[in-house]
This record gives C-alpha cells, sequence and structure tokens, in this order.
C-alpha cells in the first residue's frame, strides 16, 4: 500500500516538510516557488485529479476543478514571493518582475472562477470586496 511518487509529494507539501526538509534550494526564490507549487499539489489532490499531473502542466484546462488548481498556484506564488520579491537582490528574478499580474489574478480568483480569471483573462470578473465580508 505503498504511496505512489505524487501521493508522498502532496503529503509532504501538507506537513510542511517538503519545504522545510529540502535544503537544496539554491535562494529564497527557488523555495517560494516550492512552497506555491504545493499548494498546487494539494489542490490537485482534493479534487482528486492529481493523476492528470504531466509534463505539459498540472491537468485539463478545460476542466473547472484544474483551472481552480491554478488559481491556488497564483495565490501560492503572489503570497511566497512577496518577501523575497522585496529584496534588492530579487528585483530581477523572472517571477519578481511580474508578480503585480500574478497577484491580480490570484485576487480575481478569490471571488470569481478561475474560468474567469485565468481561460478568459479576466473578462466579465467581478471586483472583488475590498474589506472583510459582512456575513
Amino acid at each position: 500500500s505503498g504511496l505512489t511518487c505524487d501521493e508522498a509529494l502532496v503529503e509532504s507539501c501538507r506537513d510542511g516538510s517538503y519545504v522545510t526538509s529540502c535544503t537544496t534550494f539554491a535562494d529564497d526564490i527557488e523555495a517560494a516557488n516550492q512552497a506555491a507549487y504545493c499548494d498546487t499539489y494539494i489542490c490537485l489532490s482534493d479534487k482528486g485529479i492529481l493523476d492528470q499531473m504531466s509534463d505539459e502542466g498540472f491537468c485539463n484546462y478545460e476542466q473547472a476543478e484544474c483551472v481552480d488548481c491554478y488559481c491556488a498556484l497564483y495565490r501560492g506564488m503572489c503570497d511566497n514571493f512577496a518577501e523575497p520579491c522585496a529584496k534588492a537582490e530579487y528585483a530581477d528574478e523572472y517571477t519578481c518582475t511580474y508578480l503585480a499580474d500574478v497577484c491580480g489574478i490570484a485576487d480575481c480568483c478569490e471571488c470569481n472562477s478561475g474560468t474567469v480569471c485565468i481561460t478568459n483573462y479576466g473578462e466579465g470578473a467581478v471586483p472583488c470586496a475590498d474589506g472583510p465580508v459582512d456575513p
């Protein structure tokens, strides 16, 4: 009943050991990237589509649950890259140069479907409330 490679990866993402135990990261940027991808793997696992992960990408964009996991990736990137990208030494890193766009997509996903925010490039998206919404 051994875990598949992907399942083992997700388990280590869930308990945080994947990011913390891996000391081979070249720098903060690489660590941030791994943390963001972990959020995506967990999403795929929760939605039962982890088996669709391949070299071409995580899953089939045509599926709503797939594109929502891309939202998880953008949210993870926005959150995890904020700190390293604020440092001068990383300002020119590829991801840091377009982080504002990534965070914009992540924010869109907060109150719109991934299909609207990613597949349709935000066409028809409703703006999200700025503050906490009263129940």
